[in-house]
């Protein structure tokens, strides 16, 4: 293609561009093609990966994001759900049946952990866990926008949450005087409703939304187990319910041109019952196959969270903001089999307050832009205490439920301190250079230190080249240093002598848009030193567990997007690839799948206002769990296949009507857990279809 060619198709190769790119900041693709040449090659896009103004080009990050738009089209009824289609990123089920993510092959365990959760800018991870996704696995979708998602460490903005990668929710923003109504009902015993509305009260604009989602879904399986016989198997049928209810209240007013105020208050709750993976559930491991039923099962969490904003433009150019907030985190889970070797009983509550403030020069005509913050967070331990019965070993009872409990980590408390600040300078109009650090100061560590850098290189207005460094920490998790059980067998154990965990990662990304299409291809290298990981305690007659520094991992990867657009019709595809190892003690990161393949396809019939979307996710290469030791062997599971679809059918300008299918095969699909010495290959559901309604005014 010659220069002059290219010059006159670049206007549809920007809008190509931006709308095959998941981080465009339009509500729909019809604001794009009334934009000029260089309006299109002047958009900004705000992400999660800076605080400066910046688009997907200047990025110093690997950042996907999910619009409400993208996640209704891809069938979405959870917030992990929107997540299954981004490249690089891997959702399974931990321990306790929680929703895992991992990001670039790291399934070590536990991999849940070190993935930095926002909302609205204020973090959720809490300090018992390292992690958000015990309290907020289950937020509601009713409440959000859109989700944002850094593949890498994000640590030099974020702290130590974000070693593994940066999950960004942004709550839902409605006009005054808007008025919505949305009703779904289907396969499962699906039904979810959400009410919003916004209305102007004098110079203040007051928004509510009021949310419910509940599924129901009958599973039956077999599994088999490593500690007896590989090919053993044992079956299992569970009713796995999940009820999700969440409510939210913002207010906002604008102080004068250059100030803003706002503020809301969140209450979002889960509750599940029963469970798709725990085994092997029978009387006697070593004599009986026989699977006893579980008596009870229930997990509740919960979080409330209240935030207030004010951001505005000093006098000299400069932007200023201030954040406050405080939440409360719940979390309890519980498994009675009193038939079973044991029984088993958690529950925290956790508090976390703090402050984020940060000034910034964000100047699109000035070579030089930079921004400086500081950072408080309190985190409080309320509750702490584990329950472990075991059938035929007696100890004295400590609570009404009669298990001896384990006080864990109950009133401990950390205070971290922070400074953080990046620089983003322009040599020429090719050449950028992206500078960030943080220090984070603990009062139970030492300071970490994280910086990142960036050199980026554009060849045109269409492209860019660009080289990414990051390092990022994970400071430990209570659980990991202070829990002291009883002599109870196969429990985990503290450890005080463990250190932060340190991940250094080094990133190549081209980026090239043409007339109508879009491809992004990133290749990366992550090494884990002093990685944290559960253990066995060597010579431990009680076979316990403990955490030890011993993991090195090592990542290799590539990840490549591809996008189409063509009047009507919009295809997508990412293929993924992961091979990840810890070296220190040789076991391959294997229940991390080594491709996932994501494909998606939408056409629009706009005369009669209707639109089909396909998509489908193919993860090859795959184990039942992730091993822990060279000891163990999991089986190899079966590819995993998936098309879902979503059509959309708009009656009028207040009136939608949606059908949703997911797995339209009806294919016997399981996903991996990730810890567990049993094969734990949880079966999805099959083909569920479901209506939507939808009202708007």
């Amino acid at each position: 293609m010659n220069q002059n060619l290219f010059s006159g198709t670049l206007y549809q190769g920007a809008i190509a561009a931006l709308l095959c790119n998941p981080l465009q900041s339009f509500a729909d693709d019809e604001d794009l093609y009334g934009l000029s040449l260089q309006e299109l090659v002047n958009v900004k896009i705000i992400t999660n990966a800076s605080l400066l103004t910046e688009n997907t080009l200047t990025a110093s990050a690997t950042v996907d994001s999910v619009t409400r738009q993208h996640w209704q089209q891809q069938s979405a009824r959870s917030l992990v759900d929107t997540l299954q289609h981004v490249p690089g990123v891997y959702t399974s089920y931990n321990l306790v049946a929680n929703d895992a993510i991992s990001i670039r092959g790291n399934s070590s365990s536990p991999g849940v952990r070190g993935i930095s959760m926002q909302l609205d800018g204020v973090p959720l991870n809490g300090i018992i866990f390292s992690t958000a996704l015990y309290h907020s696995e289950g937020f509601s979708l009713g409440l959000l926008e859109q989700v944002d998602v850094i593949r890498g460490p994000g640590s030099a903005l974020y702290g130590a949450d974000a070693f593994q990668g940066v999950i960004s929710l942004t709550s839902r923003e409605l006009e005054a005087g808007d008025a919505i109504a949305e009703f779904q009902y289907g396969g499962n015993d699906y039904q979810a409703a959400t009410i919003a509305s916004s209305q102007n009260l004098a110079e203040w604009k007051l928004s509510g939304i009021i949310d419910y989602r509940d599924s129901s879904a009958d599973i039956s399986y077999d599994y088999g187990n490593t500690l007896i016989d590989q090919d053993l198997q044992y079956s299992r049928s569970v009713d796995f319910e999940r009820e999700i209810s969440s409510a939210m209240v913002k207010v906002s007013r604008a102080i004068n041109n250059h100030w803003q105020f706002d503020s809301s208050y969140v209450k979002n709750q889960q509750d599940r019952f029963d469970v798709r993976h725990l085994g092997p559930d029978i009387e006697n491991a070593e004599q009986s196959p026989e699977r006893t039923t579980v008596d009870d099962f229930d997990n509740h969490s919960s979080l409330e969270l209240l935030q207030a904003r004010v951001k505005g433009q000093l006098d000299n150019g400069l932007n200023l903001s201030v954040q406050a907030y405080t939440w409360d985190a719940d979390w309890r889970w519980g498994v009675i089999q009193p038939a079973m070797v044991n029984t088993f009983k958690q529950e925290y509550r956790e508090t976390r307050d703090g402050l984020i403030a940060y000034i910034k020069r964000d100047d699109k005509t000035r070579a030089l832009n930079w921004s400086a913050g500081l950072e408080y967070a309190k985190h409080d331990n309320k509750r702490d205490r584990l329950g472990v019965g075991f059938k035929g070993y007696q100890t004295e009872p400590v609570t009404d439920t009669g298990w001896p409990v384990i006080n864990a980590g109950e009133g401990y408390d950390r205070h971290v301190r922070s400074v953080f600040s990046e620089l983003r300078y322009a040599i020429n109009e090719q050449w950028l250079v992206n500078l960030g650090g943080r220090g984070d100061n603990y009062s139970d560590f030492d300071t970490q230190w994280s910086p990142r850098a960036g050199i980026i290189f554009q060849p045109d207005n269409s492209s860019a080249i660009k080289v990414l460094y990051g390092q990022a920490f994970r400071a430990p998790a209570i659980n990991e240093i202070n829990y002291k059980p009883s002599d109870s067998r196969g429990f985990t154990l503290g450890n005080e002598d463990i250190t932060p965990e340190t991940v250094d990662t080094y990133e190549l990304v081209l980026m090239k848009s043409t007339t109508q299409q879009s491809v992004e291809l990133v290749g990366y290298y992550t090494e884990i030193e002093d990685g944290i990981i559960r253990q066995p305690i060597p010579d431990n007659t009680l076979n316990q567990f403990s955490y030890y520094n011993t993991a090195k991992i090592r990542s290799t990867g590539a990840e490549l997007k591809y996008a189409y657009h063509w009047q009507h019709a919009k295809s997508n595809i990412a293929i993924a690839y992961a091979d990840s190892k810890d070296t220190g003690n040789e076991i391959s990161l294997d229940a991390y799948p080594r491709w996932m393949i994501d494909w998606g396809m939408s056409y629009e019939w706009s005369g009669q206002q209707l639109e089909l979307t396909l998509n489908s996710r193919i993860m090859l290469d795959r184990k039942a769990y992730q091993r822990t030791s060279t000891t163990l062997s999991p089986s190899d599971l079966d590819n995993y296949v998936r098309f879902d679809l979503h059509l959309l059918k708009t009656i009028n300008p207040h009136w939608e009507l949606s059908l949703d299918i997911l797995n339209l095969q009806d294919r016997d699909n399981n996903t991996v857990g990730q810890i567990g010495i049993n094969e734990t290959s949880i079966p999805e559901d099959g083909i569920t279809p479901w209506l939507g309604l939808r009202y708007s005014y």
